[in-house]
């Protein structure tokens, strides 16, 4: 799978830059230019959370793998059923923006098999997180991970590693 290429083309007073590289490549690249000539955009930077599909996909390596779209657990775990169902959705969210599949959100029995856990132990954690933010549903009793959601398997998951 090959990736496209982004060009841009900034100016700012007599100060002029290019920028090439992948979507999110040129983004932190405009972004550290503009926070050397508008030292207040570097404090407003720190304060963006933007979930990088890189980072996201190097903290779930060893524990879950995808074949076909589908997040498959591939590491026995101590998560809790609360961060089991986090990690498949966000394993589904990161199969979607790379292009492996074409929907981002799992049901309860979809999730049921990523996690080990019954059917009906997903169905009474999914109003929970639900509650909290982390997950939203999107159809037909459909789940979607959200960016607090995001930021909580980095903050699980990526303290483990």
């Amino acid at each position: 799978m090959t990736e496209d290429r982004l060009y841009v083309h900034v100016e700012y007073g007599d100060l002029k830059a290019d920028f090439t590289g992948s979507a999110d490549e040129v983004l932190k690249s405009i972004v550290r230019f503009l926070s050397k000539i508008l030292p207040s955009l570097k404090i407003v930077e720190e304060l963006i959370y933007k979930p990088s599909f890189e980072e996201l996909a190097e903290i779930l390596k060893g524990i879950v793998k995808i074949s076909e779209g589908t997040p498959i657990l591939c590491a026995q775990t101590s998560f809790s059923t609360h961060d089991l169902v986090l990690i498949g959705l966000a394993a589904k969210y990161l199969s979607l923006n790379v292009g492996l599949s074409e929907d981002g959100s799992m049901d309860a029995r979809e999730l049921s098999i990523f996690t080990g856990k019954s059917e009906k132990t997903i169905r009474n954690t999914l109003p929970k997180l639900l509650e909290r933010g982390l997950v939203t549903r999107t159809e037909k009793g459909r789940y979607s991970i959200t960016i607090p959601g995001l930021k909580r398997v980095e903050e699980v998951v990526g303290g483990r590693v």
